[in-house]
């Protein structure tokens, strides 16, 4: 297990130096100059923990080990700094000066943890392998460390998160305010949970570090990079850039294609913009939003677009630089994730999840849809008799129905609501139609071995002008209570007597 963790110990090392290589390129741009500082701190750390888990015992070692409490210091001051650099924000005042005057007292306090123990419960002499260190107790040092720092980084979030109701265009940077708060939400408790708890052998602070300092560099340096930079060295830009691109005159008159983006399409050449886009999205998908992005095609990549003019006053003339980023990984990805999130994992239908997330458009996009609520009968006692596992299959050969029945019927939606509680959407729906379907899912369940199989209670409602879905929902829930006051005591009644049968057989 040890192997294995500074195996990937090793793996994180070099996913923090990726970073740095590729940022050491751009140095020249201001803008990004914290981010440069953040990811550099992050890549220190990674050299600090290599060289404390690979080197021999020794007061170096030691100290190492209190100075990256520094390091990591000044990474979460310049990780807040990004964000409000991202943001093209003033950070708090007082809090450069706060930590010009902490910092020095923090390192003095680390530095000479030997003699004072004020951090960590274990001097010099009484240090013999890094595990003294790893479980050593925590003092008045460490606390105020975790003090300061927290206070400082959660009182300048709160600022940030007050003026961003203030940033014009704020949609846009919706994502990364969302990972930000994320980032700091998910690093906290694990790090309190290291220093408090744990016995792992990497320092779990470290690892989720790095993961958001690549993130963040991800997010605020390569995906803005290129229209960061095209005022400023549009030449050097195209000749250098690895995302596909075309430049055109403010009528659309196409100047130039990016040739790595005619070499991948089979696109003919057009004179003018419309046209070539057109030609292109036969071959991707082209989008500017995520949130819009409803194709889950397989075949078509996917090309994140975005546009921007500039102006060559030498000239006097405008243009348009269009570029397109592959994003195919992660918008599947997202996909893929939309996906788990709206799917059952038992049974694989849609979850309440996304019945939520839907609900508003179902009446705009099926005015006269009908719903159908089912309850499984008895499946508690089932449970109490057999245990959670054979209920478990008894709900699968229900679920294994109702997918048949759908064939019958594909304009319907299969919903798992709850523990034994379903819910199937009919688009286009009338009482008749719905009245159908109430007694074949109730004939779905086969009464004549309450052992094997289960029967289930049906209700449904039809949506009348005006309705919301709360007043469907209600009103069938109200006919599937009235049903289960019938069919509920039969199931239970039947059960019994097979339990009697059988003990009498026996």
């Amino acid at each position: 297990m040890r192997d294995l963790q500074i195996m990937l110990l090793i793996v994180v090392a070099f996913v923090s130096m990726i970073p740095v290589v590729e940022m050491s390129l751009h140095r020249h741009v201001e803008r990004y100059k914290n981010l440069r500082i953040f990811i550099v701190l992050v890549f220190a750390w990674s050299l600090l923990m290599l060289f404390k888990y690979f080197m021999p015992v020794s007061a170096f070692v030691y100290q190492v080990h209190f100075a990256s409490y520094t390091v990591v210091l000044l990474a979460s001051f310049y990780f807040l700094r990004t964000v409000y650099e991202f943001y093209n924000m003033t950070p708090p005042r007082w809090l450069q000066p706060a930590m010009l005057i902490y910092l020095p007292v923090h390192l003095l306090v680390m530095l000479t943890n030997s003699q004072s123990k004020l951090v960590l419960d274990v001097s010099l002499s009484e240090f013999s392998s890094l595990s003294d260190l790893f479980y050593a107790d925590i003092n008045i040092g460490m606390i105020v460390h975790m003090i300061v720092a927290y206070t400082l980084l959660f009182w300048a979030i709160v600022m940030l998160l007050y003026k961003y109701r203030y940033i014009p265009f704020k949609k846009k940077h919706k994502d990364a305010v969302g990972f930000f708060i994320v980032s700091l939400v998910v690093i906290l408790p694990i790090n309190l949970w290291h220093i408090f708890t744990s016995t792992l052998y990497v320092d779990p602070t470290y690892l989720s570090v790095v993961f958001f300092s690549f993130i963040t560099y991800y997010i605020a340096f390569k995906r803005n990079f290129m229209m960061a930079l095209s005022a400023e060295g549009r030449k050097n830009l195209l000749s250098n850039m690895r995302e596909y691109y075309v430049l055109a005159t403010d009528d659309g008159r196409i100047v130039e294609i990016s040739p790595g983006l005619l070499k991948r399409f089979p696109i003919q050449r057009h004179e003018y913009l419309d046209p070539f886009l057109i030609s292109l999205s036969r071959h991707a998908y082209l989008y500017e939003d995520i949130d819009a992005v409803k194709d889950k095609s397989k075949d078509r990549p996917y090309l994140y677009t975005e546009m921007k003019t500039f102006r060559l006053d030498k000239f006097n003339v405008q243009g348009m630089l269009h570029l397109f980023y592959d994003e195919t990984k992660f918008v599947k990805l997202v996909h893929e994730l939309e996906e788990i999130q709206d799917t059952d994992i038992m049974t694989g239908l849609l979850n309440r999840n996304y019945l939520e997330k839907n609900i508003r458009t179902l009446a705009e996009n099926h005015p006269s849809y009908g719903l159908l609520l089912c309850d499984l009968d008895g499946l508690k006692l089932f449970n109490d008799h057999f245990g959670h596992n054979r209920g478990d299959q008894l709900i699968l050969k229900f679920v294994k129905k109702l997918r048949e029945f759908q064939k019958r019927h594909p304009d319907i939606m299969l919903i798992r609501s709850g523990g034994d509680e379903f819910l199937i959407i009919v688009h286009d729906a009338s009482n008749k139609v719905l009245q159908t379907m109430q007694h074949d899912i109730v004939s779905l369940g086969v009464r004549d071995d309450p052992f094997t199989s289960i029967s289930v209670s049906v209700g449904y409602a039809l949506r009348k002008e005006n309705d919301d879905f709360d007043d469907v929902y209600r009103r069938a829930d109200k006919s599937l209570y009235h049903m289960k006051r019938r069919s509920s005591p039969q199931y239970r009644q039947a059960f019994m007597r097979r339990i009697k049968e059988m003990k009498k057989e026996t």
